[in-house]
């Protein structure tokens, strides 16, 4: 074999070894990020459950990656919902213990909070129920159209003076 033969053998080898070596690396970092996701997302959904079960939370229902959540609160023309998680623009919809839509707002995919203002106030002492409904792509909300979200997410919270 010639001088130039072993070179070219030698770099075709060296070259395959550096490839080899950054795909195992790219990979074992990609599965290592995979893992320390997981392990913080099953730590906040620990966290979240706890904290709701503790103090005056109201208990955490979830549906899927989708999840609503409001804690008893003073009564009124706004409910303040502390957390809605959902993949999709999606609506929280309050009603009252005979099912009557009380209000509704629509949030945007991912993870926020804000009020929902009613269009008949809250009373205090009485149980109402924050329910994440699915919009059917037009932007406003009707009860006709629109259609609970499957599984049902959502929960109840009470209200005070």
């Amino acid at each position: 074999m010639s001088m130039d033969t072993k070179y070219k053998l030698l770099w075709v080898f060296l070259g395959g070894l550096l490839i080899g070596f950054i795909i195992g690396h790219a990979i074992a970092r990609n599965t290592g990020d995979a893992d320390s996701v997981l392990s913080e997302s099953e730590q906040e959904a620990e966290e979240m459950v706890l904290d709701a079960t503790s103090g005056d939370d109201a208990p955490l229902v979830r549906a899927g990656e989708s999840e609503v959540h409001v804690k008893d609160q003073q009564s009124g023309d706004m409910v303040f919902v502390s957390r809605v998680a959902t993949p999709a623009q999606a609506w929280v919809v309050i009603q009252d213990s005979n099912e009557w839509i009380l209000g509704a707002q629509r949030f945007e995919s991912g993870i926020s909070q804000g009020n929902v203002e009613l269009l008949r106030n809250t009373v205090p002492n009485e149980t109402y129920s924050a329910i994440l409904w699915v919009d059917n792509g037009d932007g406003v909300f009707d009860h006709e159209s629109d259609e609970p979200h499957t599984p049902l997410a959502g929960m109840t919270f009470s209200t005070y003076e």
